[in-house]
């Protein structure tokens, strides 16, 4: 009886092992897919890390020709009021428009607009 016993559990430990060891193999197949998982995470975070980066400096230069363009426009408002000043003053358009930096067309359409 005490042999029977015994092979009965020794079929129990073999029986426990084998599940033992396909359990052991499952986790095993899961942690490999929760690395791959992880590593496709990283690649995406890096991948995002580095479109943001990008986003900054199209933001940066967007601004910058913002700024330059503002500065422009208002180059060429002070232009237009300096030479509206002077076309009132009695200036000639030629030295208006060499004063001023505007073409001479410009400064006769502004004459145009002034003098009526």
């Amino acid at each position: 009886m005490c042999k029977i016993m015994e092979e009965i559990k020794a079929e129990g430990y073999a029986e426990g092992l084998e599940d033992a060891k396909e359990q052991i193999a499952e986790a095993k197949e899961q942690a490999a897919e929760a690395k791959e998982q992880a590593m496709r995470a990283k690649e995406q975070v890096a991948e995002a890390k580095e479109q943001i980066a990008e986003a900054k400096v199209q933001a940066a230069a967007a601004i910058k020709q913002a700024v330059e363009a503002e500065a422009r426009a208002e180059t060429k408002k002070n232009a237009i009021k300096n030479a509206i000043s002077m076309l009132q003053d009695g200036l000639p358009m030629e030295k208006v428009s060499r004063y001023s930096g505007l073409s001479l067309s410009e400064v006769q359409e502004f004459a145009a607009l002034t003098c009526h």
